[in-house]
């Protein structure tokens, strides 16, 4: 699997898959389609990630190559 900045962020805080899928409520594909940048979280799921992954929310749009405004109309 490449190594996205999403990915690198849960990595850098040594979460396995399990914890994090656990954590956001969603499946182990979810993670890794969002990992690889083929589907985007929502925003409930952005946020958890953020306190999960101790880092802000823009770091986490920011890893996903997308903004706050573009989110909204993804969901």
């Amino acid at each position: 699997m490449k190594s996205s900045a999403v990915r690198l962020l849960r990595l850098r805080v040594k979460i396995d898959i399990d914890k994090a899928v656990q954590a956001f409520g969603i499946s182990k594909s979810m993670l890794y389609k969002i990992e690889l940048g083929y589907r985007f979280p929502s925003a409930k799921v952005i946020c958890k990630m953020s306190e999960l992954y101790g880092c802000s929310i823009d770091e986490i749009y920011m890893a996903l190559g997308i903004s706050r405004n573009s989110n909204k109309n993804l969901n």
